[in-house]
């Protein structure tokens, strides 16, 4: 396995002098390219305002795994990262392809190791800001946003990536092959991320509450979300999960909420309807078994939930993605 270390004060730095250990691999300006026996990996580097605000855009697919340990920072720093179409892990979490959860939140001050799985492509903009700088941005909500990227111990927020994120996302990559523009329009698109990112934050959280999450406590709560995930068609409920675990209910229901963006009522369903949706476009099996399957009373609680989630019936959105003859 390959190891590299990243420093946000010297990010552009240490990238470079991490991807020295690819033969064959060319550094234009801020982006790089390789192709050969290591794999294919394309990155896009932009540090901007003195170092306030780094973005990097980047495709991987390597035939080792491929773990980026970062550095805790001195500087007050939040890291966001988007995940389109493929899987990761950061500090064990798994999120990304094929899990609800597409998009992170993370305070620098701590270290923290992403891996990108050998073989298994990877697409995805990281931004790194400053909290000095995010503030004039969210002035409004400030105070109350604060509370939650203040906390000395390490947390991450996860959230679904909108249709709009993915568009951005695409977007990124696009602008990154123009040559008129590119830094500014990278910019541009890369805080509309980071802006849709803080509206889905702050629609899923309340702002007004007490915050308090540890390392442990998160950890926790991800064995809870992973136990739903493995359970779906008969979840335990909540007043189990408080016992097996030695958490109080009402503290399960506001660390998950913290973490996830939803009760673990709300992710169970959420889930449900996650994979439906994949089931629906990917088999042809009926609504009543997909229905039956992932624990909806019945096919038609399953298509209106569905409605609900989607704006479509799961058979107009079947129909609609099969190729048209």
């Amino acid at each position: 396995m390959d190891h590299y270390q990243l420093n946000y004060s010297d990010t552009t730095k240490e990238i470079i002098e991490a991807t020295t250990k690819f033969d064959g691999g060319v550094w234009d300006d801020a982006h790089y390219f390789i192709d050969n026996h290591h794999g294919k990996a394309t990155i896009w580097l932009h540090d901007l305002f003195n170092h306030q605000v780094n973005i990097m855009v980047g495709e991987f697919d390597l035939n080792k795994d491929f773990i980026l340990k970062e550095k805790p920072q001195e500087k007050d720093v939040l890291t966001f990262r988007f995940v389109l179409d493929s899987e990761v892990i950061q500090e064990g979490y798994t999120f990304g392809k094929n899990h609800q959860e597409g998009a992170v939140l993370y305070n620098s001050t701590h270290p923290s190791q992403l891996i990108l799985k050998s073989n298994s492509p990877y697409k995805g903009v990281t931004i790194r800001i400053e909290k000095q700088f995010i503030q004039h941005l969210e002035d409004d909500k400030w105070n109350s946003f604060e509370k939650y990227i203040s906390q000395k111990d390490y947390w991450l927020f996860f959230e679904r990536l909108t249709p709009e994120m993915e568009y951005c996302i695409k977007e990124l990559f696009d602008i990154q092959k123009s040559e008129i523009g590119n830094k500014g329009l990278t910019f541009a698109v890369s805080f509309k991320l980071v802006a849709l990112y803080l509206a889905q934050f702050y629609k899923h959280r309340i702002l007004n509450q007490k915050v308090s999450l540890s390392k442990d406590l998160v950890n926790m709560v991800y064995q809870i979300k992973n136990k739903l995930s493995d359970q779906l068609d008969h979840p335990q409920t909540i007043e189990e999960l408080s016992k097996e675990y030695g958490m109080n209910v009402q503290k399960i229901r506001k660390s998950f909420q913290l973490v996830f963006g939803h009760s673990p009522h709300q992710y169970v369903m959420k889930e449900r309807l996650f994979r439906a949706q994949k089931l629906v476009l990917n088999t042809d099996m009926p609504m009543s078994e997909i229905a039956a399957e992932l624990g909806f009373s019945h096919s038609s609680h399953l298509t209106r939930l569905y409605i609900k989630e989607y704006g479509i019936s799961p058979l107009k959105e079947r129909k609609s993605s099969l190729p048209k003859i």
